[in-house]
């Protein structure tokens, strides 16, 4: 391996430590719509899986850190970005939407509605929502 010096060195700086690679994890959720907004709130399908512990604790540090996370968007096979994921008091993530939203009512008015959710299981980060009807 060559050793730089002079210029080369000094360009390069000092590299940072290399970070470990997410590991995620797929898991399915449970959507429903507010019945008085427009609103998906999404939940862990499976209460007692480690999927659901991880979304716990992504929750949680979500609700900790008063909103100052990365975000969590829902999509849909057709539209990405489609809400921002806000914490519930219930565990739960609530995607609020303007009123007359089409993608809302697309969504709303589907049979069965279901969704994935993927967190990291590295740092128990929730990564994103993808909402679906069965």
């Amino acid at each position: 391996m060559t050793e730089l010096r002079g210029a080369s060195a000094a360009r390069l700086g000092t590299l940072p430590e290399p970070q470990p690679l997410p590991d995620p994890l797929a898991a399915e959720a449970k959507v429903t719509v507010h019945p008085d907004e427009p609103t998906l709130i999404v939940r862990p399908l499976e209460k007692a899986s480690y999927a659901a512990t991880l979304w716990r604790k992504g929750h949680r540090k979500m609700t900790e850190d008063g909103g100052r996370a990365e975000s969590v968007w829902a999509h849909t096979a057709n539209h990405r970005d489609i809400s921002r994921g806000v914490p519930a008091s219930d565990g739960s993530l609530r995607f609020k939407f303007r009123q007359g939203d089409p993608v809302f009512r697309e969504l709303a008015a589907a049979d069965n509605l279901a969704g994935i959710f993927t967190v990291d299981r590295r740092v128990a980060r929730i990564w994103s929502v993808k909402i679906h009807g069965r």
